[in-house]
């Protein structure tokens, strides 16, 4: 026999207004990274810190379960594009690390790389 799986629209609703909601979440704070790490590499710094909400209240879900959604959604393009992220999480607070090369320590490699070369010859 089929069954029949009864579900409420209520849930539905409110499923669909979370991740909606999460998805602005995750965008808004991605835009504020990316324009913290820009201004921090044109100072030729390396590594930023970013604080973490860490308590949500989105319909539906528990706080457990959507800041694991979220931080995940915050984290993974992070990584995706090869910057290394610690997330940092205790009792009194909740933040990442992030960390990538400057462009100009990407140069000095380079340079460091090709005068060894120039040596080694």
């Amino acid at each position: 026999m089929n069954e029949v799986k009864i579900v409420d629209a209520d849930d539905l609703r409110y499923n669909s207004i979370a991740k909606k909601k999460m998805k602005q979440y995750i965008q808004a704070d991605l835009s504020r990274i990316v324009r913290n790490i820009r201004d921090a590499d044109a100072a030729y710094i390396t590594s930023i810190r970013h604080d973490l909400e860490s308590v949500f209240n989105f319909p539906g879900m528990s706080n457990k379960e959507s800041q694991t959604k979220i931080w995940a959604g915050i984290i993974r393009p992070l990584k995706e594009a090869n910057y290394r992220v610690n997330l940092v999480y205790t009792n009194d607070e909740c933040y990442i690390n992030i960390c990538w090369k400057s462009l100009k320590c990407i140069e000095d490699y380079n340079d460091d790389i090709s005068l060894l070369k120039t040596v080694m010859e």
